[in-house]
């Protein structure tokens, strides 16, 4: 997360997939109610995932939801007013399927987001850590960059250091 005097910023990873920025005004978390303590934890709208039989058979248990899961669902968790959603990268077996280790910090302006990526695997050979940024305070990001290549693409240069494979 980051935080500058109008936003706040969380980066995150989709089923581990695709990389998504929140640009979430300050104003709506300032907004927000505060629970004293003492007071009961306010209870979700919709009823917890279940597990439909997988026990005695061993299977791929089926989770279902008892809710409304719909573009405009919240599972009953609150939502900020004025929240911008981004996705700096989508996943596909081509550029990897795997994204996690999402950071995000500003520089003179600049936001920057990087995030680990790899083909299938989690931190396995050939990792790589992708970049994006943004000029204009989150409204927009460029596509992502590769950062660091895969070490299976780099070898040991004369001296110190590495350089790229051709």
């Amino acid at each position: 997360t980051e935080i500058n005097d109008k936003h706040l910023f969380v980066i995150y990873s989709v089923n581990r997939e695709d990389i998504r920025v929140a640009r979430i005004p300050v104003e709506a978390l300032l907004m927000m109610p505060v629970r004293k303590e003492g007071e009961p934890k306010a209870q979700p709208k919709a009823k917890p995932a279940t597990v439909a039989g997988a026990a005695k058979e061993r299977k791929q248990p089926v989770v279902r939801w008892a809710g409304e899961l719909g573009a405009g669902s919240t599972l009953g968790l609150p939502v900020f007013g004025g929240t911008h959603t981004a996705t700096l990268y989508h996943a596909t077996p081509e550029n990897g399927t795997y994204s996690h280790h999402g950071y995000i910090t500003h520089h003179n302006g600049i936001l920057f987001a990087t995030w680990s990526n790899h083909l299938r695997d989690e931190d396995g050979p050939g990792q790589r850590v992708l970049m994006s940024r943004s000029l204009d305070g989150g409204e927009t990001w460029t596509p992502f960059a590769e950062l660091f290549p895969p070490r299976d693409h780099i070898k040991p240069a004369s001296g110190e250091g590495y350089q790229k494979s051709p």
